[in-house]
């Protein structure tokens, strides 16, 4: 892309963030669509490549209304958000494929109950009840302040582990843990 076109296009954006008008942004999306398909068939994934320029398309359009003019070049500027959005959309895909789906009119293994006989009907089992504090006396002082902090408070790994003195991914793993033993006990 050349100077004057270059200055073509810092000239449609900046008169699309001055009157937000959707008009004014067609002109850079469309000069930029070849490049939303070369991008996308670079990433490539699970995901349709219509799809993914789709997408993409629509963080093109968000960065337009972002970019300073000055700092770096459109293009530098777009590339990033545009495949940071299609990266997530193909992360998303590939979960979605992941989650097993299980019929209700399945014939269950032997020695089990149908599903529909061990869906939950609202109603608490007297027997299964267990409260949160004999959950939490499972386990250690450590895992406690980290599933406490995380889940009843809200803090941050960083911030978790800035309190304990260690790294965030250590946290993570405290977690990790924790989860671990109350879905053993639970289950």
């Amino acid at each position: 892309m050349g100077a004057a076109a270059r200055q073509l296009e810092l000239d449609r954006i900046e008169k699309y963030q001055e009157t937000k008008d959707p008009a004014d942004a067609n002109p850079v999306l469309r000069s930029r669509w070849a490049w939303l398909y070369k991008q996308a068939r670079r990433t490539g994934g699970p995901v349709d490549v219509d799809d993914l320029v789709q997408e993409a398309s629509l963080a093109l359009w968000d960065a337009a209304s972002r970019f300073i003019p000055g700092d770096v070049l459109f293009t530098t500027y777009a590339t990033s958000a545009v495949r940071r959005k299609m990266w997530r959309l193909n992360k998303y895909e590939r979960r979605a494929k992941r989650i097993a789906t299980v019929s209700l009119d399945q014939e269950p293994p032997e020695g089990q109950h149908p599903l529909h006989e061990r869906i939950p009907d609202g109603r608490p089992d007297p027997e299964l009840q267990v409260t949160a504090a004999e959950l939490l006396e499972l386990l250690t002082d450590r895992e406690r302040f980290v599933i406490l902090k995380r889940y009843k408070e809200g803090w941050h790994l960083r911030e978790v582990g800035w309190e304990l003195g260690v790294s965030h991914s250590t946290v993570a793993n405290i977690q990790k843990r924790a989860l671990v033993k109350l879905r053993r006990y639970t289950s």
